[in-house]
């Protein structure tokens, strides 16, 4: 167990250490939010991370961006962790177990990436998936139109989520009345377009 944690806090693995302890205390929280111990009041949301650019470059968009860096970091340390091993075993002057160690950080990222956005692959459906039926649960409801107009064609509008608010995009039958500022009824969400279909709401 000594020889774990000598690994787990040396220089550069003690890095991807410490991000699997954050990532570890969300999911605990997480977890302990789900079975309704309210314990804790922490309200983690993953829009603090303005990461999708990055994430589609490492290959790990298309999911949560807590699940994709917590895959991430995890495989990332256990990589380091075994490269920290073997680099514990030479003989190395302190300059350059610093340069060896800065490589083996740098390895163990790309090495963590390959392994994290292969399980990210079958996960991208699921969360998809999830999407189309969160937005399906929209019909029914009302948004208020954000375009001077609404064609078959084109048209936005807002929905209010009790936030900042949902910008969806819609379509309604021509000729209409609708501009913008009118409230209409969501009656059909089109998911392969990703389109609302609309009629005026009273």
């Amino acid at each position: 167990m000594s020889m774990f944690f000598s690994l787990a806090f040396s220089l550069p693995t003690a890095i991807y250490t410490g991000f699997v302890i954050l990532f570890t205390l969300y999911w605990l929280t997480t977890m302990i939010g789900m079975t309704e111990i309210e314990m804790l009041d922490i309200d983690v949301d993953d829009s603090f991370l303005d990461m999708t650019g990055i994430l589609t470059k490492l290959k790990l968009d298309g999911v949560p961006a807590t699940i994709a860096l917590s895959l991430l970091f995890y495989f990332s340390w256990i990589v380091s962790m075994m490269m920290q091993n073997q680099i514990n075993q030479w003989d190395l002057p302190l300059l350059m177990q610093i340069g060896v160690g800065l490589v083996a950080m740098l390895i163990s990222l790309f090495v963590g990436d390959l392994i994290a956005s292969q399980c990210v692959k079958p996960l991208r459906k699921v969360f998809r998936d999830q999407e189309v039926l969160s937005k399906k649960d929209l019909v029914g409801q009302t948004a208020v139109i954000r375009s001077n107009t609404v064609t078959d064609t084109f048209g936005e509008a807002n929905f209010n989520n009790g936030a900042a608010g949902i910008i969806i995009k819609i379509r309604a039958q021509q000729p209409n009345q609708l501009n913008r500022g009118d409230t209409v009824l969501l009656v059909e969400y089109q998911a392969e377009q990703d389109i609302y279909h609309v009629t005026p709401h009273s």
